[in-house]
């Protein structure tokens, strides 16, 4: 019986893991790959308890296995074990302690997923299902996001490739062409590299142009094309020789290039392709492309890049046919006619690119789109059909066409294609079926389908004396047609190769935008699905939390404009743990679903239900009359909930039921949607307090009522013993304070004063919310009574980010309207270290506060990973380094690596930086030196009421050198040294020698001078070793990059900073 309950626990973690895993999926079809499957790892570890969980690769990495994702106490043994017995990991995998279950990457690389649980602990039967849907939804959502990115990225290069058109069409001479050619496919975004090149003289590649900024490194070297020799096994090359496409989906794999492998790997190049460019009609030159992830040229994007090429070499024929006009005098009249022909032809194609690329729904546009055609190519009608995907027959079709006859033939041939049975020869999709090979133009359009069998299959056309195109565009796998387009012209001459391929490449256009058509109607497909995971309990399908509450907003602002009564009834189900315990944790989830079912029947339309996890349910009632209606409703909904129901075991079994009822009316506008659910929440923990006295199961909010039973900081707050400290930011810049943080305390009635460490855990959404606006409104009050003390000062509030909502926002605009201040000197700091910001929401959540004209600051930064994924795309003005990272530099002054790396990134994304938990002068002379911004600690000022705050700010600050201590010095040194690397590997010509090589030029010489130490000659001796190393290193970088030695120069760096770091730990002990 107890195995059986481990099973079933174990399956119900399982579940609840799922639906963890389903949500992490639905946030993040945007997130980067390696990160989802780290959280994916986490999720089921945490949730499932297990020792170890991890995603291996194969086909990457150490003998072709790469760990992508592990979490778990044991993952540093693993990824030790991948590295030096990578045997072990496969012998883990196949142990009693392991389930393994295979999945499939959307390029077909195979992937494993391993959860390991402790020796004494096993795996049960039952989950094996859920883990194999678990696994099957990894696999999906990494076809989505595959998708989701592939289309991104081909609706970016088809933006560039229209850019390029343009270009090309306007270009005037050769080098000018390639290089916006090139340039364009840079500022696309997808590339790091790209150049045109072709074989000089010496059998090398002469580049012709190039962009990027590792193009000119790599180009510098000559590339001959011969393959016998290792250097000509680039892609360039083999395109060359093989005229053909060449695509390195995994560059640094390749066995071929590992002799240049290295720079590859400096330059960040990880996915290669190159093309020939043909120009009058022969092999001229290669255009290459350089990615920085692996397996990214999709068919799409190699489809365009082929386009692109050929509009290079297009534009190519374009200036030879400008030279030939100029020089043939006679032909200069005709030749220009025709030259601005093919311009509208060209510029009407474009046209119809562009809205194909700028339309949501493709087939809506497809009348203008012949309009167009017709209006703007001189053609008598154009005819556009759509066969059906599932059924061999035409569904819907499009002409433009003032030619009655043709009309009626067209007409006429969309019936008799239909009344053909596909595939067969005897139709025009049955020629493309059979005959695919045959419809590709050398130059990759598709040829027009024009003989005499077409007219014996349709004579109606015979007699029209008309010349015709049709062309068959095919879907992404080359077997299935998606559209016919069909071109008719009463000029026999109208028809020349160049019109012919302007009218493929639109075809070809047609052929994307419908892809693309497809490709977003299955994301759409996909969102809506997600969406519903995220509102609606996956248990017993009710709305769930988050959909409930936006509901009630909506509600509440309908009821203000009623007379009738909104009640908020909040459910807990009594004698509900026994039926779990004995009967198990499906018994009890079987119960829930009954329950929640017999809830969504008996209440009436107009009304909403939905569960908030556990055995709590929450009820939205509007357009309540009167007492009495209400107590009518209360009543059904406690015998459908309290009458016996059977479990499919065979018992039966009942539960008991407590309400609380929350009322709202319409003339209350102070009331916020959170204070009406803590009301009902409220008035059900007095229910469920009075259980023995009561005459019904529910009771109505009575304010005051439950107050005396409130937890000790409820009660505080609501009495008003909030207490308001405020410690002070020092800005380095300036050399004075620039402003202050509000900090909030409780005053019991003993005296104690509550941090909040203490009494946070005690308040709930409508508690915080009220905090928010209390601590708001009281810093406003104070910033303003500093006057001119406080003049050009900003205050800081903290915001608990579950108290966020409109409603919440709401209220904060109004208490800054209210306070008359500049907006701007205002900070609203949130704090990283909930899931807040995993939310799809917080991000607009986040604007609408910005939008208020404060600033916004993301708070103990570093205390959680995901927002530093993230921190790009938030729209924050300023981070505050966690101060955990700050107060341990004491005992590991090496974390000044971590600070000085978030100060980079704080300055990369133009945010200011705080740094928190200077404690002591050491620290704070490390951060001076570092350039921290901003600082605040107790070394600075401890936190203090407004009234001592106005004294401190009046005082006099001292003015302060550095560094003047051993941990300013060692923060000197390794900034030093982190600046001189990054120039020694980029620029080493632009670093003067003979000055880098003398000590005494340096200003730690001095900073150690000014010291007294014990071992102060030591420390110099080795300081003025590093600085020899230094100048050994670059002198062998000037005469030989790639044989300069780096190793000796690096272990004199770890040696001087260990000194320092003794030197600094002996003296502060």
């Amino acid at each position: 019986m107890r195995r059986s309950q481990q099973d079933l626990l174990a399956r119900e973690r399982f579940i609840r893991a799922a639906s963890t895993v389903n949500r992490l999926f639905s946030e993040s079809l945007d997130l980067p790959e390696d990160q989802v499957l780290q959280r994916f790892c986490e999720i089921l570890q945490r949730q499932l308890h297990l020792s170890l969980v991890w995603i291996m690769e194969e086909g990457q990495g150490i003998n072709g296995v790469a760990l992508r994702a592990v979490a778990g106490p044991q993952a540093e043994m693993l990824q030790s074990m991948l590295a030096q017995a990578p045997g072990m990991v496969q012998l883990s995998r196949e142990s009693a302690t392991s389930m393994t279950r295979d999945f499939v990457w959307p390029d077909g690389r195979a992937g494993h997923l391993v959860l390991q649980c402790a020796e004494d602990e096993g795996f049960a039967e039952e989950v094996a299902e859920v883990l194999q849907q678990v696994t099957q939804d990894l696999q999906d959502f990494l076809q989505r996001q595959n998708n989701h990115f592939s289309l991104q990225r081909t609706r970016i290069l088809q933006q560039a490739l229209l850019q390029a058109g343009e270009a090309i069409l306007a270009a005037e001479d050769m080098p000018g062409m390639l290089q916006k050619t090139c340039q364009q496919l840079i500022d696309s975004g997808i590339f790091i590299a790209c150049w045109v090149a072709r074989p000089g003289v010496d059998g090398c590649m002469d580049a012709l142009a190039y962009a990027g900024w590792s193009a000119p490194n790599a180009l510098q070297r000559r590339w001959p094309v011969s393959a016998e020799v290792p250097e000509g096994q680039t892609v360039g090359a083999r395109a060359w020789r093989a005229n053909a496409l060449v695509v390195q989906q995994d560059y640094l794999s390749d066995p071929l290039i590992q002799s240049w492998r290295a720079e590859a790997l400096d330059y960040g190049w990880r996915a290669a392709a190159a093309l020939p460019i043909a120009h009058e009609g022969q092999r001229w030159a290669v255009l290459a492309v350089i990615g920085d992830r692996p397996h990214m040229f999709s068919r799409d994007i190699c489809d365009v890049l082929q386009q692109v090429a050929r509009l290079v070499g297009h534009g190519l024929d374009e200036l030879v046919l400008k030279q030939k006009l100029a020089e043939e005098k006679m032909q200069l009249t005709l030749l220009a006619a025709q030259d601005a022909t093919m311009r509208r032809y060209q510029s009407a194609v474009m046209k119809i690119q562009r809205d194909l690329l700028d339309r949501a729904a493709v087939t809506q546009m497809f009348p203008d789109l012949l309009r167009t055609l017709v209006q703007e190519t001189n053609v008598l009608a154009a005819y556009i059909a759509l066969p059906d995907p599932e059924k061999a027959q035409i569904r819907n079709y499009f002409i433009q066409c003032d030619h009655v006859g043709l009309r009626s033939a067209l007409e006429s041939f969309t019936a008799q294609e239909n009344a053909r049975e596909w595939p067969v020869e005897d139709s025009l999709i049955g020629q493309f079926l059979h005959h695919p090979p045959a419809q590709i133009h050398p130059l990759g359009y598709p040829v027009p389908l024009v003989n005499s069998h077409f007219l014996q299959m349709h004579p109606q056309f015979r007699n029209l004396a008309l010349e015709s195109r049709l062309w068959v565009i095919a879907a992404t796998d080359d077997s299935r047609p998606m559209a016919i387009l069909g071109v008719f012209s009463e000029n026999p001459q109208h028809f020349t190769e160049a019109v012919q391929q302007l009218y493929g490449q639109l075809a070809n256009s047609i052929g994307l935008a419908l892809r693309q058509d497809e490709y977003q109607k299955t994301i759409e497909d996909a969102r809506q699905k997600l969406e519903k995971v995220a509102f609606y309990d996956p248990l017993t399908g009710l709305a769930n939390r988050r959909l409930l509450e936006s509901q009630l907003e909506q509600a509440m602002a309908r009821h203000q404009r009623q007379d009738e009564v909104l009640a908020v009834c909040m459910l807990d189900l009594d004698r509900f743990k026994p039926i779990n315990d004995k009967f198990g944790h499906e018994a009890g989830d079987q119960v829930l679903v009954t329950l929640g079912h017999r809830l969504a029947e008996v209440l009436r339309k107009n009304d909403m239900v939905g569960r908030f996890g556990g055995d709590e349910f929450v009820i939205l009632l509007e357009s309540v009359q009167n007492q009495d209606d209400l107590y009518q409703i209360l009543r059904k909904i406690e015998n459908v909930m309290t009458s016996p129901m059977q479990l499919q075991s065979g018992q039966s079994v009942r539960v008991g039921l407590s309400i609380g009822v929350g009322i709202y009316a319409g003339g209350n506008k102070v009331l916020t949607p959170e204070e009406l659910l803590r009301q009902a929440d409220l008035a059900l923990y007095e229910s469920k307090h009075q259980k023995q006295e009561r005459d019904a199961c529910w009771m109505l909010h009575q304010p005051g009522a439950a107050l005396e039973r409130a937890p000790l900081a409820q009660r505080l707050l609501a009495s008003g013993q909030l207490l308001v400290l405020y410690q002070p930011v020092w800005d380095a810049r300036s050399n004075k304070v620039a402003g202050m943080e509000s900090l909030a305390r409780l005053r019991a009635e003993d005296g104690r004063i509550l941090t909040p460490r203490e009494f946070l855990p005690q308040l709930r959404g409508g508690n915080l919310c009220h905090l928010t606006q209390r601590m708001l409104a009281q810093s406003l009050e104070d910033l303003k009574s500093l006057g001119e003390v406080g003049e050009g000062l900003w205050v800081s509030v903290n915001i608990d980010p579950q108290s966020l909502n409109k409603s919440c926002i709401r209220q904060i605009r109004q208490i800054i309207l209210d306070s008359g201040l500049d907006p701007a000197r205002i900070i609203l700091e949130i704090l990283e270290g909930s899931d807040f910001l995993e939310r799809n929401s917080a991000l607009e959540l986040l604007r609408q506060i910005r939008a208020l004209g404060v600033r916004l600051a993301l708070d103990d930064v570093g205390s959680a990973y995901a927002s530093l994924l993230r921190l790009k795309d938030l729209p924050v003005d300023e981070i505050k380094l966690d101060q955990g990272f700050v107060r341990t530099l004491a005992t590991r002054p090496e974390d000044l690596h971590f600070v000085l790396a978030v100060r980079d990134l704080a300055q990369g994304l133009e945010v200011e930086l705080v740094v928190e938990g200077v404690e002591n002068e050491a620290v704070m002379d490390a951060m001076m030196t570092l350039n921290i911004p901003l600082l605040q600690g107790r070394h600075i000022a401890r936190p203090m009421p407004i009234i001592r705050l106005r004294s401190w700010l009046q005082r006099k600050q001292p003015l302060r050198k550095y560094p003047s201590t051993l941990l300013g010095i060692y923060a000197a040194q390794m900034a030093s040294h982190n600046l001189l690397f990054k120039m020694a590997r980029q620029n080493p010509h632009l670093m003067q020698v003979e000055t880098l090589s003398q000590t005494r030029l340096c200003p730690i010489h001095d900073y150690l001078q000014n010291l007294e130490l014990d071992d102060q000659k030591r420390l110099m001796r080795h300081h003025q070793l590093y600085h020899r190393e230094l100048g050994s290193l670059l002198r062998q970088l000037a005469e030989d990059r790639d044989q300069a030695d780096w190793i000796a120069w690096n272990k004199t760096q770890e040696t001087f900073l260990q000194l320092l770091r003794n030197a600094w730990q002996e003296r502060a002990h």
